[in-house]
């Protein structure tokens, strides 16, 4: 369950083809998450650590710095 000082960015993967797109992210602990826009591109800087997600460990971002990004010329990763 996300929290109120949590955010997840994240980019489309193709693992195949674009009918296997998935969402992938990593979870960020961020005080100011309300300032947030969505739907934006950011730059996330931060420190890795382990937390918990579902009763899992986990690694998240304890964020020191968002910065604007400029949209990606390709719209997801892919791995092939």
């Amino acid at each position: 369950m996300k929290k109120d000082n949590e955010f997840i960015p994240d980019r489309m993967m193709m693992c195949c083809c674009v009918a296997d797109l998935i969402p992938v992210g990593v979870i960020c602990k961020y005080d100011k998450v309300s300032e947030l826009k969505v739907d934006t591109w950011v730059t996330v800087e931060g420190v890795i650590h382990i937390g918990q997600y579902m009763g899992y460990d986990e690694p998240q971002i304890k964020v020191t710095k968002i910065s604007p990004a400029e949209k990606p010329k390709q719209d997801y990763l892919s791995m092939i």
